[in-house]
C-alpha cells in the first residue's frame, strides 16, 4: 500500500504544481521518476513513449498512467490518471463557477484576453516541439499540406481527415492492414442518436479517440462541435476555457 500511496502523492503533486503542457510534464516525470527514483530504465521509458505518442488520447495523461501502472500494476496506474488530473480538475470547476459574473467585469475580460494570447504561445511552442522529430520527412509535410487544405475548406470531418491521413501512411510506406479497421469507425459513426448530455460524453470520447500526439490537438475539434456545429458556446467562452485550462497546472485537456 505504500508504493501505491507513494504513486498518488507524486502526481497529486504534479498535477497541482506541474505548468507548461504535456511536453513539460513528460520532462519532469523522466526527470524525477526515471533518472532519480529508476522506476524503470531510461531506455524502457524511450520505446515507452514512442509507442504512446502512436495511440490516440492525451499524451501526459498516458505516460503517467503507464508510469504509475509500472510501479504499482493496475490500481498503480489507475491512481496516477486521478492524482494528475484532480488539482486541475476542481480548480477549473471553480473558475467555471465564477467565470459569467467575472466576464461581465471589463478588468476580468482585458484579464481574460491577455491570458488568451499567452496560451496561443504556449499551443505553438507544444507543437513545434511535437512537429521537431518528423521536419525531415516528406511524407509528414505531405500530409501536413493536405490535412491544411482539405481541413480549412471542411471537406471532411476531423476524425474521418485524421483516419484518412493514416490511411495514407499506411499506403505510403505499403504496410498494409484490414481495411476493416479503417471502415469500421466510419460506419458506427451516423448510428448514434444522443440527447444533450449523452452527445456531450459522445463529443469528448470521440475526441480522446482520434487524436493523436497532445491534448493541445484535441481543441479544433472541440471548437468544431462545442462552437460551429451545436453553438454550445461562442468563440470568445471557447477561448476563455483554453485560456483557463492552459492556465492552471496538469494536463491541458482539463479544458473540456
Amino acid at each position: 500500500m505504500k508504493s501505491e500511496l507513494e504513486i498518488f502523492f507524486y502526481f497529486l503533486k504534479l498535477g497541482a504544481t506541474g505548468f507548461g503542457g504535456p511536453l513539460a510534464l513528460i520532462s519532469i516525470m523522466q526527470k524525477e521518476l526515471v533518472e532519480d527514483k529508476k522506476w524503470m530504465p531510461m531506455a524502457e521509458f524511450s520505446q515507452a513513449l514512442a509507442l504512446i505518442k502512436a495511440m490516440p488520447g492525451a499524451l501526459a495523461l498516458q505516460v503517467a498512467i503507464f508510469l504509475g501502472r509500472k510501479k504499482g500494476g493496475f490500481l498503480g496506474g489507475s491512481l496516477a490518471a486521478l492524482g494528475i488530473i484532480l488539482p486541475s480538475f476542481f480548480l477549473m470547476i471553480i473558475l467555471a463557477q465564477y467565470y459569467e459574473s467575472a466576464s461581465q467585469v471589463e478588468k476580468f475580460r482585458v484579464f481574460f484576453n491577455g491570458m488568451q494570447a499567452a496560451s496561443i504561445v504556449l499551443m505553438i511552442q507544444g507543437l513545434r516541439a511535437l512537429m521537431l522529430p518528423y521536419f525531415s520527412r516528406t511524407k509528414f509535410w505531405t500530409c501536413l499540406l493536405l490535412g491544411g487544405i482539405i481541413f480549412y475548406y471542411h471537406l471532411l470531418p476531423e476524425p474521418v481527415l485524421i483516419l484518412s491521413a493514416g490511411l495514407l501512411g499506411v499506403l505510403w510506406t505499403k504496410k498494409f492492414v484490414n481495411p476493416a479497421f479503417f471502415v469500421m469507425p466510419l460506419e458506427i459513426l451516423p448510428a448514434f442518436s444522443f440527447d444533450k448530455m449523452n452527445e456531450l460524453i459522445w463529443i469528448c470520447f470521440k475526441a480522446g479517440a482520434v487524436i493523436f500526439g497532445s491534448g493541445l490537438a484535441i481543441i479544433p475539434l472541440l471548437e468544431r462541435d462545442f462552437v460551429d456545429r451545436l453553438g454550445w458556446l461562442t468563440s470568445q467562452q471557447f477561448l476563455d476555457a483554453l485560456a483557463l485550462g492552459q492556465v492552471t497546472p496538469g494536463p491541458v485537456l482539463i479544458t473540456v
